[in-house]
């Protein structure tokens, strides 16, 4: 199963939905998971908004979440603009059908492709720190940087695990996309690493880091 954005056709909104192949990539078929038509969701008339990026999760039952990121006025937090809440479905067949997107309660914007299922059934995401100061606690204010947030009931509510504001030489991470998305990669039992470049044009740093995520 692979997570796929995009508009079908010229002047639409974009939609995201999944690929799923049964028989090793060979052959695949589409099937939507959101897609918001109204055009009135849109800052501009002829820029399309909707939902596009998501991350994937498979519950411990088999249950499929996907958490998706809308955009403009699809899911704007009133107080700060800039941000979005997260939107959550999920699928019960295999990824074969979804239901219809429900906001969370996380917000911020650049969606990873996969987040961890823990043993004890919760989730835990990492995003990029939404533009808003206020939404979540922040050692520095004036700081970027990676959201790792953990869901007990499926991605419905989140809490925050761990917030990193700064790289391994301690410069903050000063603008919204010094902290790309990146990749969680499972490394040992109860232990994983997260890979996400870094930009950032100021200082002219542009390499790959890891944080190392270790269950107690």
């Amino acid at each position: 199963v692979l997570q796929v954005w995009g508009a079908e056709r010229d002047g639409e909104n974009w939609q995201c939905g999944v690929l799923i192949s049964d028989n090793d990539g060979r052959s695949w078929r589409y099937r939507q998971v959101g897609y918001e038509p109204a055009l009135d969701i849109r800052d501009k008339p002829r820029t399309p908004a909707g939902f596009n990026e998501q991350t994937l999760f498979e519950l411990r039952d088999g249950t499929l979440v996907s958490i998706i990121r809308g955009r403009e006025r699809l899911g704007r937090v009133p107080q700060s603009p800039k941000d979005t809440w997260y939107f959550r479905s999920e699928s019960r067949d295999r990824g074969e059908t979804w239901s219809k997107p429900e906001p969370t309660d996380l917000a911020g914007t650049g969606a990873p492709p996969s987040g961890i299922t823990l043993p004890d059934g919760s989730i835990v995401i990492a995003s990029r720190i939404p533009y808003s100061r206020d939404l979540y606690t922040l050692a520095d204010r004036s700081a970027y940087g990676l959201h790792f947030a953990r869901s007990r009931d499926g991605g419905r509510t989140w809490s925050t695990e761990w917030i990193r504001q700064s790289d391994p030489d301690g410069r903050p991470f000063d603008n919204y996309y010094n902290a790309m998305n990146g990749q969680f990669l499972r490394t040992g039992t109860g232990e994983w690493q997260y890979l996400f470049p870094q930009f950032s044009v100021k200082t002219k740093v542009h390499r790959v880091l890891a944080v190392t995520l270790k269950l107690p």
